[in-house]
């Protein structure tokens, strides 16, 4: 016997005595078959526990949308078996399409036949029931919109939790109100013009209850529901998904700038070797445009690359999937290039830096080094720089040769016992007053196999970046022969003053004499002859005695 209640309405007596006849014989208890004649008697008598709905097709005062739409309305979750006079092919395809779970013609109306139609139908409720499940406890938000009206027709439980709303403020809108006001006529226009079936409609944007506005994934279903062109709607939130897009792209504009914008050449090149990505440096570099170079394989358009340094360090980096690092010259761009090629997912990425200014430099410096250290070695001048600890820090050959010669062998530092105890501290005073910034130079005099030598030294502070003191560099000049020379030319000098002497004061007595004479004599008293005479010896003598004061002039002696 079951437990639930049946309703049956009919306005036809006999059709209710019958009908609860064969309840009771099928097994429902008095007490659950309950009768109504009339649609409002009905409505009444709705209450919980009412398993079946059985009712005729045509009721005095059935509402407008006709007995059926009208039980609906009261009963949407219960099964509805309707009776008719008589039910072809196109009544029985309407009635279900109205929403009926069965229909019976009365004239064929038994028990057996009733008891399974209400097998059917509970059978068919228990389906309809799980699939409604499948609709309301679906973790995807979904919901159901009438095709012309936009009216809301059904909406289940995660989308009332997406949008905000009570499941009756939900189904008292329309669907173009969950979007903000600027995307709603799209919305509108879309839906009107596609008729398909089954569509993904994208990205959208859509509006919760509190304004808030968020972006979903629309995928629609065009069916039948409630007797209506509706549209069974899941809305899956894609805010995430959209902001980790448009934080992704907006990183892949930073970086397309980034690589746009250094000064090395870059490419990126797929598992097959082509194209997929060039700077603008590196399009320079080769002179070519991107449009040559993108989706083209790499050996296509650099063929002479192959079997070169750069070849096979690519093929390197591929087979190992290992970054790789070297400088070579590309002899077909005529460039020196810094190379780092890296693996990158199934391909490589590689950075290319011209250095072919640098290794031009190098090469200019290492020529002028040679250069330098050649005419540094070839002098006779001893050149060397010391530390604090005076470890030497570089010598040139004759330096090497001189402490070869003193020590016996070659030194990288210079100790005490490798002089004297007066030579030693005489070189730690001088060493000692370069350390303390001061640049100065000495003229040593010493004896070499008897002969006496003389050399000039020259020292130097080495500062840091920071003009700390660190080192000093030392220059000693055998100056023997200069000073030699200088020696010569002062007792030279010393002659010449005492011949200046002589004259100024030897030589300068009688001409004196002479010039304080010749006024004496009278020479108006002598000759003509003589008197001519007399007035030469006094001009010679003044020509002699000028030439006295500028020899005692010249040789430095005052007049």
């Amino acid at each position: 016997m079951t437990r639930e209640k049946i309703l049956i309405v009919d306005d036809e007596p006999d059709v209710l005595l019958l009908l609860r006849k064969y309840l009771l014989q099928i097994g429902y208890p008095p007490g659950g078959i309950i009768e109504c004649c009339c649609f409002q008697e009905a409505s009444l008598a709705a209450e919980p526990g009412i398993g079946s709905v059985i009712a005729a097709l045509e009721l005095p005062d059935a509402p407008a949308q006709g007995t059926l739409s009208g039980l609906k309305s009261i009963f949407p979750d219960t099964p509805v078996i309707i009776i008719a006079d008589t039910v072809n092919g196109a009544d029985a395809f309407h009635l279900l399409g109205q929403g009926a779970d069965d229909y019976l013609e009365k004239e064929r109306i038994g028990k057996d036949v009733l008891e399974r139609s209400l097998r059917y139908v509970r059978v068919r409720g228990r389906i309809l029931s799980d699939y409604r499940r499948l609709f309301d406890e679906n973790p995807a938000p979904m919901f159901i919109f009438e095709h012309e009206t936009f009216r809301f027709l059904a909406v289940n439980h995660s989308a009332l939790q997406q949008y905000g709303y009570s499941r009756q403020e939900f189904l008292s809108l329309t669907a173009d109100k969950i979007r903000p006001a600027e995307d709603r006529q799209q919305f509108l226009s879309l839906v009107r013009t596609d008729r398909s079936q089954f569509a993904n409609f994208g990205i959208w944007r859509h509006k919760r209850k509190d304004g808030s506005i968020f972006f979903v994934q629309v995928d629609a279903y065009t069916m039948k529901f409630q007797q209506q062109d509706a549209r069974l709607v899941m809305a899956l939130n894609a805010d995430e998904m959209v902001h980790a897009k448009t934080a992704l792209e907006a990183k892949a504009r930073e970086m397309e700038a980034l690589l746009q914008s250094i000064t090395d050449g870059f490419f990126a090149v797929d598992e097959h070797h082509r194209f997929t990505y060039v700077n603008s440096t590196f399009e320079r570099m080769v002179h070519r445009n991107h449009e040559d170079l993108l989706g083209k394989p790499l050996w296509e358009v650099f063929p002479e690359a192959e079997g070169t340094v750069f070849g096979k360090q690519y093929e390197q980096a591929v087979a190992t999937r290992t970054s790789v690092h070297f400088e070579a010259y590309y002899r077909p761009l005529n460039v020196w290039l810094a190379a780092n090629l890296y693996p990158s997912g199934n391909g490589i990425t590689a950075f290319f830096m011209d250095i072919t200014e640098r290794k031009t430099l190098q090469r200019a410096v290492s020529l002028n080094e040679q250069n330098l250290k050649a005419t540094i070695d070839n002098t006779e001048d001893l050149i060397w720089s010391v530390d604090k600890e005076l470890n030497i820090i570089s010598a040139n050959t004759s330096f090497r040769k001189r402490m070869q010669k003193i020590t016996g062998h070659d030194v990288s530092a210079l100790k005490r016992e490798y002089f004297s105890e007066n030579s030693y501290h005489e070189w730690m005073h001088y060493y000692g007053r370069a350390f303390n910034a001061e640049s100065f130079k000495v003229v040593r005099t010493l004896q070499s196999n008897g002969q006496v030598l003389h050399e000039e030294v020259r020292f130097n502070p080495i500062h840091n970046e920071h003009r700390q003191v660190i080192g000093v560099s030392c220059i000693s000049r055998d100056i023997t022969e200069q000073q030699e020379y200088l020696e010569r030319i002062e007792k030279q000098n010393a002659q010449l003053k005492q011949i200046a002497w002589i004259q100024s004061h030897e030589l300068r007595r009688p001409v004196a004499n002479i010039l304080g004479l010749v006024p004496c004599f009278d020479l108006q008293g002598m000759s003509e002859q003589n008197a001519e005479v007399l007035r030469h010896l006094e001009a010679s003598t003044m020509q002699l005695d000028e030439i006295i004061r500028k020899i005692t002039v010249n040789a430095g002696e005052k007049k």
